[in-house]
């Protein structure tokens, strides 16, 4: 029996384990992307997405020098897949240094980008930027209005230089991903009301 401030034997042993299901499947996510073993980055993800061990496995792949074109299209499609990967990793600092070595950069124009994003008010207050952002100024209104139904929303504009640009053009929503950290000026173009939502 545990005493006052201890953890019972069977808690910390399963805890354990599961810190050591998680370095594993990481390192199996290491592996596949290292040796370029695109047929197994599906199998690796469910592994990752089983034991919470997505944070180890961005950890490890933005250490890496580079991988191949077909582990890039391989993580695209579990990009577009596990649409909450950032909330799953929850470092955006670890996120976006592994993203810089997984996205294809497929953006070839010199030229900055204008985009928006549908965002909490709190993501521009605290300049704590996602990812996802669209061409389309319409699109970011839809997601802000989807996240007024929870927490105040805005919609957020900036030209994106071509550094910051990690993949454009994707998917049906003029979705492009970025990397927050190499964007210049971010401006909030419009604060949504509850009004606005239609409720």
């Amino acid at each position: 029996m545990a005493t006052e401030g201890e953890i019972p034997k069977e808690w910390a042993a399963k805890l354990d384990k599961e810190d050591a299901d998680a370095q594993e499947a990481a390192e199996a996510f290491e592996r596949v992307c290292r040796e370029g073993d695109a047929a197994l980055m599906r199998n690796a993800c469910g592994l990752l997405s089983e034991t919470d061990g997505w944070l180890l496995a961005m950890c490890r792949v933005g250490s890496l020098p580079k991988v191949t074109a077909e582990i890039k299209q391989a993580f695209v499609n579990v990009w577009v897949e596990h649409k909450n990967l950032p909330l799953s990793v929850g470092d955006h600092r670890i996120m976006a240094k592994a993203l810089r070595i997984l996205m294809p950069r497929n953006y070839e124009g010199e030229n900055p980008l204008r985009l928006y994003r549908g965002a909490s008010a709190k993501e521009y207050e605290e300049r704590n930027y996602g990812f996802s952002w669209s061409t389309h100024r319409n699109i970011a209104w839809n997601f802000a209005a989807q996240r007024q139904k929870a927490v105040p929303a805005v919609v957020l504009k900036t030209l994106a230089p071509a550094k910051a640009i990690l993949l454009k053009g994707y998917y049906d929503e003029g979705e492009v991903v970025v990397d927050p950290f190499r964007l210049e000026t971010v401006q909030c173009v419009e604060c949504l009301s509850k009004h606005d939502t239609g409720s």
